[in-house]
């Protein structure tokens, strides 16, 4: 199996290595990872700009590249010029990916651009606290892909694991998980400004989520101390309102 590893932290991040050492052991491994700090780009493209490529050393693989763009336009990059990839796998993201955030995550839009090449990927996400949950389960979560044959019943899957592992569940994505606030830095509010998340506000949005949705991926990692298993899909129709007014149509 030809395996395709990327991130949204960067080549040299943590979670990248815990990911790059376990993935070894289940094909043939290509690296093809973000130069530096790319979180939060989604499926962003550099439409405008060209953009460095360079083959690294990294150990243990062979043929390793940094690119100095987004998650996308790495995997873009590894189909285009470095062949077809049986699999995509995504991370060890450094924060969950879980409920409304799954849109934001360069983790996850690495996932989902390699549904634009037909092929299967599997993002994997950690707490902000720890990384040690990801080597000390993975193996037991991979069991259970193949055991199920998940990547047989879809294509794409987002999995967290929480610091403290008491299982594994399937979940589906909940909704809102962290509330934001801009705050303005001292100084000409449209020049000068600084983003920050107000920590009471994170947790108020956490706290609402969880108490929302006993099914989501939000409520298994937080509340259950369990591993999310989550399919996900790239299709955005809202087949409800599309059944009702598809059969109109409109003549001029």
């Amino acid at each position: 199996m030809r395996i395709l590893l990327t991130n949204d932290d960067g080549i040299y991040a943590e979670g990248f290595k815990h990911l790059v050492s376990w993935a070894k052991n289940i094909g043939d491994v290509t690296i093809c990872a973000p130069k530096g700090q790319q979180s939060g780009k989604s499926q962003s493209l550099n439409l405008h700009n060209m953009f460095e490529v360079k083959k690294v050393d990294y150990p243990g693989v062979k043929d390793a590249y940094y690119v100095d763009s987004t998650p996308a336009d790495c995997v873009r990059f590894a189909f285009d010029v470095l062949g077809h990839f049986d699999l995509v796998l995504s991370g060890v993201n450094c924060g969950y990916n879980i409920g409304d955030d799954i849109a934001y995550s360069g983790t996850c839009g690495a996932m989902f651009d390699a549904a634009f090449w037909e092929s299967k990927a599997i993002a994997f996400s950690c707490s902000f606290t720890s990384f040690d949950s990801f080597p000390k389960y993975i193996d037991k979560v991979w069991e259970v892909f193949e055991r199920m044959s998940l990547l047989d019943k879809s294509d794409l899957w987002n999995v967290n694991f929480p610091d403290v592992v008491e299982g594994i569940t399937f979940t589906k994505q909940g909704g809102a998980y962290v509330q934001d606030h801009f705050h303005r830095v001292e100084g000409d509010m449209w020049t000068q400004r600084g983003y920050y998340i107000d920590k009471e506000r994170e947790k108020e949005g956490k706290v609402n989520a969880i108490g929302k949705d006993v099914d989501s991926d939000i409520f298994a990692v937080e509340k259950r101390n369990l591993i999310s298993i989550t399919p996900m899909i790239v299709d955005r129709t809202d087949y409800r309102a599309l059944e009702e007014i598809k059969g109109e149509s409109i003549v001029f």
